[in-house]
């Protein structure tokens, strides 16, 4: 039997690396609730970037959630099948943030009952790299859940980016092989009864 390729996950996030929104390189542009595709956002909107303050961690484009003050994005989540999912964000603080207050870049995420934040002090949590914050979450049925980020740093327009934003279903898939032995004994067990 020949290898198959690898499917990789869907990402159950629209618009995770914010490339649906067009802007030029080296421009921004705050983008306001309805304007920001498949995200909802607070009433200070959010800033996409495309090579300003830094650049994207994946595609062109990234978010600042710290417009003229501190706003939020999130979006709602459906999730139609049981099992296990991983949430993937990846943040960077603003590189030209070095006079700023210590704690500017702050991010905090939430999403199913759980909560948390990053960068939360920019002297020592400061990175000219981007880094990737995971957590697994597990559901028994299908469900809607609302995924939010908020600026919670100091309101001041200098706040940290935000890219690449993933959930997906990470529950093992059987190998077809595995269904046919799973056949093959539950027919044994079929004939032994039948005896």
């Amino acid at each position: 039997m020949g290898a198959q390729a690898a499917v990789p996950p869907v990402n159950l996030i629209q618009n995770g690396s914010f490339e649906e929104n067009l802007i030029t390189s080296g421009s921004w542009d705050i983008l306001y609730n309805g304007q920001l595709f498949d995200w909802a956002t607070g009433k200070y909107g959010v800033e996409l970037r495309n090579q300003v303050a830094g650049d994207a961690q994946d595609g062109l484009n990234f978010v600042e959630l710290d417009t003229t003050k501190n706003s939020w994005m999130s979006q709602t989540v459906n999730i139609s099948t049981a099992g296990s999912y991983l949430l993937s964000f990846w943040y960077n603080s603003r590189p030209d943030n070095g006079t700023r207050p210590a704690n500017t870049d702050k991010l905090s995420w939430s999403f199913a009952g759980q909560d948390g934040e990053v960068m939360k002090n920019y002297t020592s949590d400061n990175s000219s790299t981007w880094s990737q914050f995971t957590r697994t979450f597990t559901f028994g049925a299908p469900t809607s859940l609302t995924l939010k980020f908020s600026a919670k740093g100091v309101s001041d327009s200098y706040g940290g980016s935000l890219d690449n934003v993933s959930l997906t279903n990470i529950t093992p898939v059987p190998e077809p092989e595995t269904y046919a032995m799973m056949l093959a004994g539950l027919g044994l067990m079929v004939t032994i009864a039948r005896r």
